[in-house]
């Protein structure tokens, strides 16, 4: 049986007080655009085809793929393993969460061979991430994708209410209907397949880690789980 609970939580750090990790993979220039990222994504993929595989979860607005890489242990699958999913960078000049999301894929498989924590994850565990869910706002430096809208207030659920906004020209301006956009269109139907056991999304910005509900101060069923999760991650990473 697949033992987590389904859970969603959002990652945010500050733009400037997140140093990136020794082992990133990353080359001179600081961060990830659309293009390296792909290169890296399906170099990082063939380098370990036993663990991983490149595969697009649909376009942008722009045309761009949706690059996601699924980690697992695929010679020992049994489908009962937890189903984890990560994603970054709804906000396309937020590119540490990308840079988080990469490093974690990084990590998990070029340690694989000598690192028991990450053989164990990898192992136990079946991964999607998804590191760059806004390309088009990547590219242009820009919070929101190609047509404006903020990709993180465009879900359907609960859209519309406080916490986003209806003009067009506000930075929380969450569309003209729900999942009115590819990239998210392309999000849900992703988690509708794979119906994660954990999801986990990286912003930046500020110092939180915030779970549901965000539109109403009602706690969640498991809000004991959620407490649990967050006290475990904050002490580790100094968040907030």
């Amino acid at each position: 049986m697949r033992a987590l609970p389904w859970v969603l939580l959002l990652v945010a750090f500050p733009a400037a007080s997140l140093a990136v990790p020794v082992d990133t993979g990353l080359g001179p220039e600081p961060y990830h655009t659309w293009p390296t990222l792909t290169a890296d994504m399906a170099a990082l993929a063939a380098a370990h085809p036993d663990l991983a595989k490149l595969s697009s979860i649909g376009k942008s607005a722009q045309g761009l793929d949706l690059w996601a890489l699924e980690i697992a242990n695929f010679g020992g699958l049994t489908g009962e393993e937890p189903i984890v999913y990560l994603d970054g960078t709804h906000h396309g000049n937020e590119p540490l969460g990308m840079e988080l999301m990469w490093s974690i894929a990084v990590r998990l498989l070029n340690h694989y061979a000598d690192d028991p924590a990450m053989k164990r994850i990898v192992d136990e565990d079946h991964i999607y991430i998804v590191p760059l869910v806004n390309p088009d706002g990547e590219l242009r430096n820009q919070r929101k994708n190609l047509n404006g809208v903020d990709l993180n207030r465009n879900y359907p659920f609960h859209w519309g209410e406080p916490g986003c906004d209806h003009d067009p020209g506000s930075a929380t301006y969450c569309g003209p209907s729900a999942a009115s956009e590819p990239e998210v269109q392309a999000n849900v139907a992703f988690m509708d397949a794979i119906k994660p056991d954990i999801y986990v999304s990286g912003h930046t910005g500020s110092v939180l880690f915030i779970h549901p509900w965000s539109w109403t101060t009602a706690p969640p069923p498991d809000a004991g789980t959620f407490r649990s999760i967050d006290q475990n991650f904050t002490g580790r990473n100094a968040a907030a």
